[in-house]
């Protein structure tokens, strides 16, 4: 199976998770408790837009997956009309 993250580091995806962990940290003392929702909703909101950018992409692999197939497919009828 193709991975996802293609051309990345594990350590890259660590060190990012990392980061929101300090800064979440930094923050603390200056949100009050009605601020934790809105910093949830962001967070949901990336996580959204993640998971549609993971979408098209698995999408765009798909096409083109097909795509070869199907010249794959026309190549071979080609050959068997014309070796009759």
């Amino acid at each position: 199976m193709k991975r996802l993250f293609t051309g990345s580091r594990p350590w890259s995806l660590l060190a990012g998770a990392a980061g929101a962990v300090l800064v979440l940290i930094g923050t603390r003392a200056r949100l009050g408790p009605d601020d934790w929702a809105g910093l949830g909703q962001w967070v949901g909101g990336l996580g959204a837009f993640y998971a549609a950018w993971a979408a098209l992409r698995i999408a765009r692999d798909e096409v083109g997956r097909e795509s070869r197939r199907e010249a794959e497919r026309q190549r071979v009828h080609a050959y068997f009309v014309s070796g009759s």
